[in-house]
């Protein structure tokens, strides 16, 4: 090769490297990714995502116009990226957080992240129900939903429902847990290979449930009769069937190996959704790990390690205002609250009316006041935290915080304190510090049926045992209260035209 074109390759090389090595931000109706990738790859991402949601509404017969808090979706590198944001191990392909601090999902892009997109679809079914449709389900049913789902495969024109995991599918062939067990357990009072099991059994009662329009009826049945009597006297109730005859019927369902799945167009091959991008500043591909570990909260064993990352990050990006937001955040939440003032008055000054920041320099003079500070902290807060709310008055954390300044400084008790709370669960219903604050706010008001609502699925929910211990002792404080089993959410009907066969 010459020497001519050798350069030629390596400039081409090398273009090829920086036009790749752009981070974007995508917007659509639902999500706000964030990838370090093409417009057109990023579009392809988010409009699956959208395609998925859909085919979710249609399958659930939800209406309801799209989440006023859109989910945040990182897409990274590989496992060493993944690991910058939170410390998993190795083969971890994806996963997802709702936490006080706020919720988004981590996904890897790199060729050894084979089902990182079931991963993410996974959790996002998950995120869904809890959206639209939360509601006191046995474990076997909140990880069948998320497991049926999860299998979509889509292609240029329509996506088919009702594939198997590839992951799982092994498992049908292996010792099944009894009926009894998965209509009674959730999937973490398992271990070894029962847990894994869990989930392809848990697979395989939804896609029997799916399947028809009779079987769909049967299922709301049985989650009804769940929530008031015995599993085994429920699935009875539900399909006249017992754990045995069940069982029978499952491994007839799947005998002749060959799963029915169903499909249904792409909404974004006939009318796409809006999606908007912006190109994000060169410091990104230093930042945008401690940015996206600092939306979702830092483990105190990590802070010091962390603050330091994030310190020498910034470093390399003197005076550009995407690093120094990122540092002032960091600064604030477990490093120099001085210089985090610094930082923060310096962009406020350049940019008035940024939510954001309005939000951190609120939840600045919120810091100064629990570290005892000067009298007028928590007034301040407050002042700063409702410019933030009319900025962006779906920002939940800035409802959140904003009830507690305004209390403490000078409307304790208000409704307006307490709606604010209210208003802060509504946006992020998937936060469980977020359900027991308002479940408290409601027994305050002497709102019990509300309060249940919301307390009800945190106790079933098997992801977070905190919680769900946080939501029994506030029911036992209640005493004994009846409960309307029968409640009308059940993400499980599908509108009888689609999806089609």
């Amino acid at each position: 090769m010459s020497l001519i074109r050798l350069l030629l390759v390596l400039l081409m090389v090398t273009m090829s490297h920086a036009a790749h090595a752009q981070w974007r931000r995508g917007e659509s109706p639902n999500f706000i990714a964030y990838g370090d990738m093409s417009e057109r790859e990023l579009r392809d991402r988010l409009l699956r995502l959208e395609d998925f949601d859909r085919l979710m509404r249609v399958a659930t017969n939800v209406n309801a116009p799209p989440a006023k808090s859109k989910l945040h979706v990182y897409f990274v590198g590989g496992a060493e990226a993944l690991r910058q944001i939170r410390a998993v191990d190795r083969g971890i392909v994806g996963y997802y957080m709702a936490g006080s601090e706020g919720i988004a999902a981590y996904v890897r892009t790199d060729r050894g992240a084979g089902s990182s997109e079931e991963t993410l679809l996974h959790e996002y079914a998950h995120h869904f129900m809890w959206q639209y449709a939360p509601n006191r389900y046995p474990g076997w049913y909140i990880e069948g939903f998320a497991e049926y789902f999860m299998t979509v495969r889509f292609a240029e024109r329509h996506i088919d429902i009702g594939n198997f995991s590839r992951g799982r599918v092994h498992g049908l062939q292996g010792a099944w847990v009894p009926i009894e067990t998965m209509l009674s357990v959730n999937a973490e009072q398992l271990s070894g290979d029962a847990r894994g099991q869990f989930y392809v059994q848990a697979w395989v009662m939804t896609h029997y449930f799916f399947s028809n329009r009779e079987r769909q009826q049967a299922l709301t049945r049985l989650l009804a009769a769940s929530r008031r009597m015995q599993p085994a006297a429920a699935l009875q109730a539900a399909t006249g069937m017992t754990g045995e005859q069940f069982t029978r019927e499952l491994r007839r369902y799947i005998s002749d190996g060959a799963i029915e799945f169903r499909r249904m167009p792409r909404q974004s091959s006939e009318t796409p959704p809006e999606v908007r991008f912006t190109m994000l500043p060169a410091s990104t591909g230093d930042m945008i790990v401690h940015k996206a570990a600092l939306r979702v909260g830092i483990p105190e064993e990590e802070q010091g390690a962390r603050l330091q990352a994030v310190r020498m990050a910034a470093a390399r990006h003197p005076n550009d205002p995407f690093a120094s937001r990122v540092l002032a955040q960091a600064e604030l939440q477990f490093g120099d609250r001085e210089a985090a003032g610094r930082i923060l008055e310096a962009l406020v000054t350049e940019t008035t009316a940024d939510p954001e920041l309005l939000y951190l320099r609120g939840r600045l003079h919120l810091a100064r006041a629990d570290d005892g500070g000067a009298e007028g902290e928590m007034q301040a807060a407050a002042s700063w935290l409702r410019r933030a709310a009319e900025a962006d008055p779906n920002h939940w954390q800035t409802q959140f915080h904003l009830a507690r300044a305004s209390a403490a400084s000078a409307m304790s008790g208000s409704d307006a304190d307490l709606d604010a709370i209210l208003r802060a669960q509504e946006l992020a219903p998937q936060v469980a510090a977020l359900r027991l604050n308002a479940a408290q706010v409601l027994i305050q008001r002497g709102q019990i049926e509300e309060a249940l609502h919301l307390l009800l699925p945190l106790i079933a929910d098997p992801h977070d045992q905190g919680a769900a211990a946080a939501a029994r002792r506030m029911l036992d404080g209640l005493g004994s209260i009846p409960v309307n089993a029968d409640a009308e959410d059940e993400p499980v009907e599908e509108k009888p035209e689609e999806p089609k066969e």
